[in-house]
């Protein structure tokens, strides 16, 4: 008898096309090329937080070192490097969530098809144009252990497997501290089902607590310069001056917020009613993920990304589990769904001069962008060229002027004064696209040692909102 290829298995041959398609297509994200930059300046031998300026603990780093060490050894590029790597982990994460739905010895077919296949489609279509950020590695690390507490107790699993999946999702536990907060969510739902404090000592909380507590030491120990240097340096910029209001985090994801409060809604209506762990742990991570993004007050678009996959998953596993057939009109909720996928596309078409301008530089010159908008730094700069600084771009200088920060002034002239003697930068191109701020203007008025620099060093010109230097 001829023997069927699993739905399971098409989908995901599919969901890898669109992949390779999509990234062909366009480049990667923003934070994703800064964070390869900032691994390539680690295999260097530069000091990260100082050399190189980075908001995030170092794991995240660390890990963007693998594609970036193969793209180094010349085997492919390192686009290409980067987007194997991250199917590697997104493979790992179904293979680890394949071995504990197949554990469960009463889940029906139904129900183990559309949760393998929401998961795959969940990791590997839905991120788009954030495939790869450190929220849907988040993700793709935990996913198990989400499925693993969610039928605790129905499953059959050795404890090498329990192992492995606890191991791998402590690397997304740790890519943020604030991640942490959906481990202890789902202990506590877990403690709320068994009633002893003994059941929260168990082989997967011994293995995350203490390859935690590893890692920690490993910062103090190899990466002082986080605490002592990069968090007051956060603090006192990128945790000060780009806090946003409630009303601005709720619109700017409407989308995914809207379709995951559904999701929510759902749950609770499931809990309520069958009051089963594999409901309440999702509701729980839900919860936790929706106050992880209202918690960090940015705003960017991949701060919810993890919100936004977990409803993907529970949606269609609470359908297929608990809601009736006749309510299945209710899969037209997915339509928000589908809506914000194709709208999360990180491309540079709103800035078309400066990218046609970046194009007609000598190749492999060494640039520098000063800008008031973010998306306007190192990312444009794709594969022709290098970037020459330790900032991915200065987009937060105007309020540190307008607020009179001196000490960080003082700071960010000294690592500019001395990136342009590291680097000698080919071209400096300064932008005030999106507001009147003037950074040429800002450098050589408030610091000497800059101007003279400038002024003897490069040639000056002007085209359309840009002020370009070129290095005599």
């Amino acid at each position: 008898m001829r023997k069927e290829i699993p739905y399971e298995i098409i989908f995901y041959t599919f969901s890898i096309l669109i992949v390779i398609l999509y990234f062909y297509i366009y480049p990667l994200g923003i934070d994703v090329r800064w964070l390869l930059f900032t691994a390539e300046g680690m295999l260097q031998g530069k000091t990260l937080y100082i050399d190189i300026m980075e908001v995030n603990p170092p794991l995240i780093v660390l890990l963007n070192t693998i594609p970036v060490y193969i793209s180094n050894l010349q085997i492919f590029s390192e686009k290409v490097s980067f987007i194997l790597f991250i199917i590697l982990l997104i493979n790992i994460s179904i293979f680890l969530s394949y071995t504990v739905l197949k554990s469960i010895k009463d889940i029906s077919l139904l129900s183990y098809r559309t949760t393998m296949i929401s998961l795959i489609f969940a990791l590997l279509i839905a991120p788009s144009g954030d495939f790869g950020e450190r929220e849907h590695l988040f993700i793709i690390f935990i996913m198990p252990y989400i499925l693993m507490m969610m039928f605790r107790g129905k499953m059959h699993l050795s404890n090498k497997s329990i192992i492995l999946i606890s191991l791998f999702s402590t690397f997304g536990f740790n890519l943020k501290p604030h991640f942490l907060l959906v481990f202890i969510v789902i202990e506590i739902i877990y403690l709320f089902y068994h009633k002893r404090l003994a059941s929260l000592i168990r082989i997967e909380t011994l293995t995350i607590t203490a390859s935690t507590l590893i890692y920690f030491f490993i910062i103090f120990l190899f990466f002082q310069e986080y605490i002592t240097h990069l968090v007051p340096l956060a603090l006192k910029t990128y945790t000060l001056f780009m806090s946003k209001n409630s009303i601005f985090l709720f619109t700017n994801n409407i989308e995914d917020i809207l379709f995951g409060f559904t999701t929510i809604l759902i749950l609770i209506y499931l809990s309520l009613k069958y009051k089963k762990q594999d409901i309440n742990i999702l509701l729980g991570v839900l919860i936790s993920l929706l106050f992880i993004y209202f918690y960090q007050n940015k705003g960017w678009h991949y701060h919810i990304v993890p919100f936004f996959l977990v409803s993907i998953v529970s949606f269609t596993y609470a359908l297929s589990n608990y809601i009736n057939s006749k309510y299945y009109f209710l899969s037209f909720l997915l339509m928000p769904m589908v809506f914000s996928i194709l709208q999360k596309n990180i491309y540079f078409e709103q800035y078309p001069w400066l990218e046609k301008k970046i194009a007609t530089l000598k190749a492999h010159s060494k640039i520098v962008t000063f800008s008031s908008d973010i998306a306007m730094g190192q990312p444009l700069l794709r594969d022709t060229q290098e970037w020459a600084s330790s900032f991915p771009c200065l987009w937060i200088l105007p309020s540190f002027f307008q607020n009179n920060n001196s000490d960080m002034k003082e700071y960010i002239f000294q690592r500019i004064s001395k990136d342009i003697a590291t680097y000698s930068p080919d071209y400096i191109i300064f932008s005030n696209f999106k507001n009147d701020f003037n950074y040429y203007k800002y450098f050589t008025h408030s610091d000497q040692k800059i101007k003279n620099i400038l002024e003897k060093k490069y040639k000056l010109s002007k085209e359309n909102n840009y002020i370009i230097l070129n290095k005599i």
